[in-house]
């Protein structure tokens, strides 16, 4: 009984879908293809003003080695909580973006 009303107040603690659309940009989110690669990790958001621009995230390294830094304009991504963000864009495309420089 016990164990049962603990768990009811720690589900009842968790956040809803609207209020975790409503947080900030946590760095650190895995960064997903339209085709449902993994491609990377948040590392840095564009904007001025609290405005989220765009995202920049490290990819193409393994084993953490090596990769770059690219990123993406708002209207190209959405967040899909508790996932990540999911790009409009395929595998191919990502790796086609150039190396941004605002992003290190």
């Amino acid at each position: 009984m016990r164990k049962s009303l603990i768990l009811l107040l720690a589900v009842l603690a968790l956040p809803g879908c609207d209020e975790a659309k409503e947080r900030p940009w946590p760095l650190g989110q895995a960064v997903f293809t339209s085709d449902g690669s993994k491609v990377g990790y948040v590392n840095r958001t564009l904007g001025e003003g609290g405005a989220v621009t765009g995202i920049c995230f490290h990819t193409g390294s393994f084993l953490g080695m090596g990769g770059r830094y690219v990123n993406v304009e708002s209207g190209q991504y959405i967040k899909a909580p508790p996932f990540g963000i999911q790009l409009g864009l395929t595998s191919l495309d990502v790796a086609r973006l150039p190396e941004s420089k605002n992003c290190k």
